[in-house]
């Protein structure tokens, strides 16, 4: 019998070596041996079902010679491990705790960390240093807002009350003017709402306009409190506060539980309707940026686009009504234009790019020239016609495709001169249509509702310089480009220029393309205006 035993035993052992081995086998295979993977994580659980806690072991390497080092990431704590810890690690005590995924890196990337940095276009690197940069002047102008109100508050010695808001003049008990501006003040007898009135406006003075709390209370409509307090309309704040929400259901981080009754009470209507215009651009900005991330920024510039229009009427409705000003005392602090030309001129640059393309393919160009006149279009548009020779954006853009020219002159097919001709002409501002703007409901309405003209739009909106620069490249390097354009550009609205002989000579006819044109005489005054600096400096 025990025979038997020790007999079934080796069987047995015999038969797990064999099942070892077949299992080693199945990965050593030609195939299985193209690439060599290094664990890379090691993924961590500790607790059970439902609950529970997480953390992971990363190599970590910043350069290709960089040897590596374990890294243990637990929440906000990071700090270097040793191998022997990630392997050594026994955690868990209970069913499911302990590795639940481990993370290969296949060899052949380690090699190429310090190319990554290649694959990023030259567009988004633009972007995100300028994203860098305004996150930067938003810190600088945090901190010196805190300072201020520091210094203010400290200066109140009287008092160890915090600073309130309340309006620099009493509104009428029987017809309180809902909206007007804000000062700080020592003192005060102060209630849960004041209080919570106080910690809003507070808030909101230290965020920007594109800040996730103002997003928030727009395109979810569940934050109106934050509204009021950016917009700094403290009485409707408070009256809100004091009629409409119960002091018992308070909260600092929830948003505030406000009686449906709110929206029919006469005195924050005003409020709500600048409220609801607002939210409308807000919509668009964020079905924009959404466009963005998903790379869809064709359907992303036309969102950008119509935010502009609609902000523009904003812009007119604060201007022109009373009421909307005591409403939104402080509104300008929420207008988006500036946002809107950076992440607009991201979406033109990264389409013209698309467009560019598609012109040197022989089998699509005509397909480049349609798109490249409509993105002409919308650019003009975005920053206005009336900046086409002076915007750094507009004129990088003009004379890309200026520079493109040389090489497609023989090549050009059918109506593709035509069409090179207009796009030029588009940028030149000789022939501007403004393409019709994308249909979204009440895209026709203004902030205090009727239309408004186009000539009033575009010309309450402020002008901008371009802020998606090109590292390393301006546009006009000296005072003779400047000189040059000045005088090329009064030379055009002549219809003459200036051969290099000095003669007096009509422009040539209508029927050779506008860009042959432009480029003959910038290349005339170029050399006419060279001759007569060289005369003037040697007598």
């Amino acid at each position: 019998f025990i025979a038997l035993i020790h007999s079934d035993k080796t069987d047995l052992e015999a038969k797990q070596e064999q099942l070892e081995q077949s299992i080693i086998e199945v990965f050593d295979t030609p195939d299985m041996r193209s690439f060599t993977y290094r664990l890379h994580a090691v993924l961590m659980y500790d607790g059970s079902s439902g609950s529970g806690h997480h953390w992971a072991y990363v190599w970590v390497r910043q350069t290709s010679e960089d040897e590596g080092q374990w890294m243990r990431f637990c929440d906000a704590e990071v700090r270097k491990v040793s191998e022997e810890d990630v392997f050594n690690d026994r955690t868990g005590t209970t069913t499911g705790a302990g590795v639940y995924a481990l993370i290969y890196l296949k060899g052949l990337l380690e090699a190429n960390i310090d190319r990554i940095a290649d694959t990023i276009p030259q567009s988004l690197k633009a972007f995100i240093n300028q994203d860098n940069q305004s996150h930067a002047k938003e810190v600088r102008n945090y901190v010196n807002r805190s300072r201020n109100q520091e210094d203010m508050i400290s200066r109140d010695s009287s008092s160890s009350s915090p600073p309130i808001y309340k309006d620099a003049a009493e509104p009428d008990e029987t017809t309180p003017t809902l909206g007007s501006g804000m000062r700080y003040l020592g003192t005060g007898a102060e209630t849960p709402m004041s209080k919570k009135a106080t910690i809003l406006m507070f808030e909101m003075d230290q965020v920007q306009s594109d800040d996730y709390r103002i997003l928030q209370s727009c395109v979810l409509g569940i934050r109106f409190e934050y509204y009021l307090a950016k917009v700094g309309n403290t009485s409707a704040l408070q009256y809100l506060l004091n009629q409409h929400v119960d002091s018992e259901r308070l909260s600092d981080d929830e948003p505030l539980v406000i009686a449906p009754a709110a929206r029919q009470d006469p005195q924050l209507f005003d409020a709500y309707q600048a409220f609801d215009n607002f939210t409308q651009i807000t919509a668009l900005f964020s079905a924009g940026l959404e466009c963005m991330l998903q790379n869809e920024h064709a359907r992303g510039l036309e969102y950008f686009l119509d935010a502009k229009r609609k902000e523009a009427q904003w812009v007119h409705g604060y201007l022109v009504s009373t009421e909307i000003r005591m409403a939104t005392p402080r509104a300008e602090e929420l207008s988006r234009v500036d946002k809107l030309l950076t992440y607009g001129k991201v979406c033109l640059q990264i389409l013209d790019e698309n467009a560019r393309n598609k012109v040197l393919n022989v089998a699509y160009r005509s397909r480049g020239l349609e798109d490249a006149i409509r993105i002409a279009q919308q650019a003009l548009t975005l920053v206005g016609p009336e900046n086409v020779l002076t915007d750094p954006f507009l004129v990088r853009l003009r004379e890309q495709w200026l520079q493109l020219t040389e090489s497609l002159t023989e090549s050009l097919e059918g109506p593709q001169s035509e069409l090179l001709n207009k796009l030029v002409m588009i940028y030149l501002n000789d022939e501007f249509v403004s393409p019709s703007p994308p249909t979204s409901e009440g895209s026709a309405e203004t902030f205090v509702g009727g239309p408004v003209p186009e000539s009033t739009v575009e010309h309450v909106l402020p002008r901008y310089q371009d802020v998606v620069p090109e590292g390393g490249e301006t546009v006009r390097d000296t005072e003779v480009e400047i000189v040059l354009e000045e005088m090329l550009e009064e030379m055009l609205k002549r219809g003459q220029v200036q051969d290099a002989g000095g003669s007096a000579t009509m422009a040539t006819q209508a029927v050779e393309p506008v860009w042959k044109r432009y480029r003959d005489a910038k290349q005339r005054v170029d050399m006419q205006f060279r001759q007569s600096l060289d005369e003037t400096l040697h007598g």
